[in-house]
């Protein structure tokens, strides 16, 4: 196999590689922003600098942009209901009224879905804070949006991990 082979099938591997990464990231660690999606293709780049070296220059740039077109794409894809969630989340800010919160949430669940302590009634609750899901069962139902309030308005947000 002849050196530019080698080197186009070293790149493919390691952008297959980034790419899937970046999917497992996205969809169920946090929503990769655009700052953290060129960070993740600037560490790809420098991976791939060498193999894209021995290439000539009309091969190795569009190759070099793949990358970059790749895991912009990837940002835009809602792969799981916890990045969509956390998308709406963000969006609300210190200031906002509980009205405002309430209808940025509405399509979500309200509420921690813990019990109290043994044998008081009712859901567990977080003093001055309303608790937020993005479902109901199955994996990753304790991920809580944390919205404080004070006063009727946010203070401020947190997000707890399953």
């Amino acid at each position: 196999m002849s050196k530019r082979a080698l080197s186009v099938l070293g790149i493919a591997a390691l952008y297959f590689g980034s790419v899937s990464m970046c999917i497992w990231v996205d969809g169920w660690l946090w929503p990769l922003n655009l700052m953290t999606a060129a960070a993740w293709t600037i560490v790809t780049l420098l991976f791939a600098a060498p193999l894209l070296w021995m290439l000539s220059r009309r091969l190795s740039i569009p190759l070099a942009i793949l990358p970059a077109v790749l895991v912009f794409c990837v940002t835009l894809v809602p792969w799981s209901s916890r990045k969509v969630f956390l998308n709406d989340f963000t969006r609300i800010t210190p200031g906002m009224t509980l009205g405002e919160v309430e209808l940025i949430m509405a399509p979500y669940v309200r509420g921690t879905g813990w019990p109290r302590a043994a044998g008081e009634p009712g859901e567990l609750t977080l003093p001055s804070s309303i608790v937020f899901r993005h479902q109901a069962t199955g994996p990753y139902r304790s991920d809580w949006g944390i919205v404080t309030l004070e006063h009727g308005k946010v203070v401020k947000t947190s997000f707890s991990y399953d």
